[in-house]
């Protein structure tokens, strides 16, 4: 049972990255296959990850169905939202990299501009003089 389960946890992954749309659509399609899925395996214990693909379709199948639903505009705007996460997401990382050079090249400069402070400990002998 827990290779059907690890089985089973990739195939929803994997249906999940190539559904199009939006957040509520994608979690009601997952939360309704999820059911059927479990009902198969409620009548069928013994079935195993390639019973469940020939029963309900491969992960590109089943994703692809359910985009073709969508209409053009919220394919764009999900496509969209994509691209803009990634930009986010790679100007962000710029930015860390950016300042992690900057804090480096201070601490660089600092140590090779630092005055270095020696302190000697000096004792001179006194001479006295006898004056007879």
């Amino acid at each position: 049972m827990k290779q059907i389960n690890k089985d089973l946890s990739k195939y929803y992954r994997s249906i999940s990255k190539g559904l199009l749309g939006g957040f509520k659509d994608k979690r009601r399609m997952l939360a309704d296959l999820k059911c059927r899925v479990n009902d198969f395996l409620a009548d069928n214990p013994n079935a195993k990850i390639n019973n469940i693909e020939k029963h309900f379709g491969t992960p590109q199948s089943i994703y692809e169905e359910f985009n073709a639903c969508l209409t053009g505009d919220e394919v764009k705007g999900e496509k969209s939202k994509k691209t803009l996460k990634h930009i986010a997401l790679g100007v962000s990382i710029a930015a860390a990299i950016a300042v992690i050079v900057a804090v480096v090249y201070i601490i660089v400069k600092t140590e090779e501009n630092k005055t270095v402070y020696v302190e000697y400990d000096i004792k001179y002998d006194s001479m006295v003089e006898t004056i007879e």
